[in-house]
């Protein structure tokens, strides 16, 4: 009663106390005393077993009423509660330091574990590259050239007999258009594919690169670079498939012209890096 009185008879310091001390008690009251199990039990039987939406909202307005006197009562001990809290916050902030130390070894062992497997897969590719040299298959018109690797080739065989057999493909010398096709053009094919297609965006993100690219990536893997006329080149001509089309058809190579996406990718799944 004393506290209370004195709220009475100095209101304005009781103002100012009240205005000091209100984030403190209010976040005491949602971060602690609204977590305990028998505010959790009540609000558990009054709103969320409510029956009714009207007794739902019946119950609402009793823990609105049940919050306002204890609310006042967490007024006179304010001090303390910001104690209380400081030391709450510092046992929240050590929980998390020792979690987020645990979270850096773990991720320290999983890379750890990523190295030394990556590095044993790098020596089996090596092995499995010096028993199975590697094979690009190209086509190239009017300086435009199509490379498809050795299981892309394979798999376009199939999808173009079994077209044809449909009869959705009837040009017998020519293959599909894939979408793994790695585009490589010389000065002269670059601009022929710009004036083609009325733009320079195919030119930009459909083409590998110029193909000395491709030269310079089969003289370090020391593949083998087979020519296969009936290779599907794009942009060259629409007598086949419409320039639109094969734009939608093929991916963006721009940046997956490399010794990595063409030779190395070449090996079983199970050799390849962990990310």
């Amino acid at each position: 009663m004393m506290f209370f009185d004195f709220v009475v008879q100095h209101w304005f310091l009781s103002l100012v106390y009240v205005l000091v001390t209100a984030t403190t008690v209010f976040r005491f009251r949602r971060q602690v005393a609204m977590k305990t199990n028998w505010y959790r039990n009540l609000y558990y039987r009054l709103v969320v077993q409510a029956p009714s939406p009207q007794l739902e909202g019946v119950g609402k307005t009793i823990l609105f009423v049940v919050r306002m006197p204890l609310t006042l009562l967490l007024f006179p001990i304010a001090p303390i509660l910001w104690f209380v809290l400081g030391y709450l916050d510092a046992k929240e902030q050590k929980r998390r330091d020792e979690e987020g130390k645990q979270r850096r070894e773990r991720e320290r062992v999983e890379r750890e574990r990523k190295d030394q497997e990556n590095a044993r897969r790098c020596e089996a590719r090596k092995q499995w590259f010096a028993e199975n040299k590697p094979k690009l298959y190209y086509n190239t018109v009017n300086g435009v050239t199509a490379v498809l690797r050795s299981a892309d080739y394979a798999e376009v065989q199939k999808q173009t007999e079994r077209s044809r057999r449909n009869g959705f493909w009837e040009k017998d010398n020519v293959l599909l258009p894939v979408r793994d096709t790695f585009v490589f053009v010389t000065k002269q094919g670059r601009e022929m594919i710009d004036a083609n297609t009325g733009s320079d965006f195919v030119g930009r993100y459909k083409v590998a690169g110029y193909i000395s690219k491709l030269d310079d990536i089969v003289e370090k893997s020391g593949a083998e670079l087979v020519r296969a006329e009936d290779i599907f080149v794009p942009w060259v001509n629409e007598t086949l498939v419409l320039f639109k089309q094969q734009s939608e058809t093929m991916h963006d190579c721009v940046h997956t012209g490399s010794h990595y996406h063409l030779v190395e990718m070449q090996a079983p799944a199970e050799l390849q890096p962990l990310s």
